[in-house]
C-alpha cells in the first residue's frame, strides 16, 4: 500500500525534506488547487516532490515505493551548505 511505503520512507528520510499529506476525500479543493498550480493531473494515491513551487517528480499507485521515494529525494534534493564566516 502506498501510504505504508510513504510512512516507512518518511521515518528514515532526510530532515531536509518536509512531507505533507492531503486526504483527498476531505480536502478535495486543496487537492484540485495543488493539481492546477503544479500542472500535474490528479491521481490517488499520488506523491509529488515540489521545490520552489514547481513539481520536480511525481509517482502514483504502484510506483510509490520506499525505493522510488529514496531515489527521487536523492536525485532532486541538495544539501544546503552554510558558508564559513
Amino acid at each position: 500500500m502506498a501510504l505504508d511505503e510513504v510512512t516507512q520512507h518518511v521515518e528514515q528520510a532526510s530532515s531536509l525534506t518536509i512531507y505533507y499529506l492531503i486526504t483527498v476525500q476531505s480536502e478535495r479543493k486543496v487537492s484540485n488547487e495543488v493539481s492546477e498550480r503544479l500542472c500535474i493531473p490528479h491521481a490517488t494515491p499520488q506523491i509529488i516532490l515540489v521545490r520552489n513551487g514547481k513539481a520536480l517528480w511525481s509517482a502514483s499507485h504502484l510506483q510509490i515505493t520506499r525505493e522510488t521515494l529514496r531515489e527521487a529525494e536523492a536525485t532532486h534534493t541538495q544539501t544546503a551548505t552554510v558558508p564559513n564566516t
